[in-house]
């Protein structure tokens, strides 16, 4: 009495095996550039922000020069008076104390 084994079965088993290791490497595969395109979307919107920030940043700097330069009272009193104001005197002068 000979036995003989059949081969088929061994064949099919292999073949599940590398059939469901080719698709957990191609799912890997998919995830990792899935990743790498959301970091890039995000590395774009970080230079975006940057790019933003530095505008807003000059532009701070731009306004407080601005605003320094109307501070200046010299220039103030002498466009007030090119205007026609004068300084008041004591009688039109009150002094309000609110609470």
């Amino acid at each position: 009495m000979s036995v003989r084994f059949c081969a088929a079965p061994r064949r099919y088993g292999g073949m599940l095996w590398i059939a469901a290791v080719a698709v957990v490497l191609f799912a890997g595969l998919f995830m990792q550039i899935t990743m790498l395109s959301r970091i890039s979307s995000v590395s774009k919107q970080t230079a975006a922000v940057q790019a933003q920030t530095s505008a807003l940043a000059r532009e701070e700097a731009n306004l407080e020069l601005r605003v320094n330069e109307f501070h200046n009272l010299e220039q103030i009193a002498a466009r007030a008076q090119q205007l026609g104001m004068e300084s008041p005197d004591e009688t039109q002068i009150r002094a309000i104390c609110v609470e």
